[in-house]
C-alpha cells in the first residue's frame, strides 16, 4: 500500500481481517480505504478525520499527513495487541486526543511483563511524534 503511495488514515483492529484461520501463515487483508488517499510527490494532504485513539498526533494538529501516519496507528494497535489497553485512550475523546498530542505512555509492568524488548522497541519506533 506504502509502496504505490498510499495512505490508509484509518488503521485499527476492526479495519484489519483475518482471510485464513488455522494456518500456519495466515494473511490478512486491510478494509475500509474510505479515508485514503493517494499521497503525490510535492502535495500536502492533511485531514481530521479518523479514530481518535488511533489517529497521529499531526492529524489532531492539522499537519501534513502520509505514511507515517499510518505507521503510528500500527503502533498503538500493536501496544493493545500485547497488552490489551490503549497507550492513549481517555475517559472522552477530547482527553484521548489530548493524550495522543502528548504522545506519553509507559510499558506498565503489570502488562508488558512477558513482553520481549524488541517489541517494546518496535512499538517505540512507530509511536514517534511527527518522525519526519
Amino acid at each position: 500500500m506504502h509502496s504505490k503511495n498510499i495512505a490508509h488514515f484509518d488503521l485499527k483492529p476492526e479495519n484489519i481481517m483475518l482471510l485464513e484461520k488455522d494456518v500456519p501463515h495466515p494473511r490478512i487483508k486491510i478494509i475500509d480505504f474510505g479515508l485514503a488517499q493517494k499521497i503525490e510527490e510535492g502535495t500536502v494532504f492533511k485531514s481530521l478525520c479518523g479514530t481518535p485513539q488511533y489517529i497521529a498526533p499531526e492529524v489532531i494538529n492539522y499537519e501534513p499527513l502520509g505514511p507515517s501516519t499510518d505507521m503510528w496507528s500500527i503502533g498503538v494497535i500493536t501496544y493493545i495487541l500485547l497488552s490489551g489497553l490503549s497507550p492513549f485512550q481517555g475517559e472522552t475523546d477530547p482527553e484521548t486526543l489530548s493524550n495522543v498530542v502528548s504522545g506519553n505512555y509507559e510499558f506498565d509492568h503489570r502488562y508488558f511483563k512477558d513482553t520481549s524488548d524488541m517489541a517494546k522497541e518496535f512499538i517505540q519506533q512507530l509511536l514517534v511524534k511527527d518522525p519526519r
